[in-house]
């Protein structure tokens, strides 16, 4: 993967395929390697995607220093910059769903349509995860091996079932997420990162059509208050099997496309053109 500059920080990128663009920002804690290949290989068939490093992940700088949601959103705003994209369809993940949202608020004449997967908008709006994930998701890591962090998130991206029928599967992706492995002081960073969060309140300022993606079991971010906010011209759907995995970046690929292709359809006239 390529390096460029933006701001104070070199972040990693990819592209493939060709066609409309697509920015896809990943979630706490993960490099862009946590994209499923399938899924990232049936969206570039029709689509220039393109997939990064968030700073403090992957083979992007690491600065030991405060991030925040909106630091984020500039940072994807400048992976566009570089590469003379003016305008592309923006799909985010968990965190990257944040920093979604806020890369639509804060750059919507760049924001042609905005998917949303297993996110919130934070605030005492949101629905809260359950006690149980919230636990994996602020324990600590020093001390534990890298492999054993990422066996331990397992089950916020997987029914019990499918981690017990899909184990090798599972441990098969490890090599792969675990060549650039993120520091516990980034993980840490990246985490209070999402404390920073407040879209909620200035969502009906979102004007790109959007669709907000959830999984029939979602165990983190289920995005009722997204679909709900009576202000917000939001759609959402439950689109998972639920006996098999429960998260956007790592369901059927050809189901997340033909969702991207539903938010594109919305209002087909003024996708790209704003």
């Amino acid at each position: 993967m390529p390096k460029i500059r933006v701001g104070d920080v070199n972040l990693n990128y990819d592209v493939a395929g060709k066609g409309e663009p697509l920015l896809m920002i990943m979630g706490l804690g993960a490099s862009s390697a946590q994209w499923d290949p399938e899924l990232v290989a049936e969206l570039a068939r029709t689509l220039r995607v393109i997939t990064f490093d968030n700073r403090g992940t992957g083979q992007s700088d690491k600065p030991d220093a405060p991030y925040s949601i909106e630091m984020f959103a500039d940072d994807a705003a400048g992976v566009l910059d570089q590469l003379d994209i003016p305008r592309a369809h923006i799909f985010g993940v968990s965190m990257g769903g944040m920093i979604a949202q806020e890369f639509a608020l804060r750059h919507p004449k760049r924001t042609a349509t905005l998917t949303l997967g297993c996110t919130t908008a934070g605030g005492t709006h949101s629905v809260p995860p359950p006690p149980e994930s919230l636990k994996i998701l602020t324990a600590p890591r020093e001390g534990v091996s890298p492999e054993d962090v990422i066996r331990r998130g397992w089950p916020l991206g997987h029914t019990p079932k499918y981690i017990a029928e899909h184990r090798d599967v599972l441990e098969a992706t490890i090599p792969r997420l675990l060549k650039y492995p993120t520091p516990p002081y980034a993980f840490q960073r990246q985490l209070e990162a999402t404390y920073t969060l407040k879209t909620f309140g200035r969502l009906p300022q979102i004007k790109a059509p959007t669709l907000v993606v959830t999984g029939a079991e979602e165990r983190t971010d289920s995005g009722e208050e997204l679909g709900d906010h009576r202000g917000a011209n939001f759609r959402r759907e439950v689109a998972y099997h639920p006996r098999r995995r429960t998260r956007v970046h790592v369901r059927r690929a050809r189901g997340i496309h033909e969702s991207i292709r539903a938010v594109r359809e919305i209002e087909p006239d003024r996708v790209l053109r704003g």
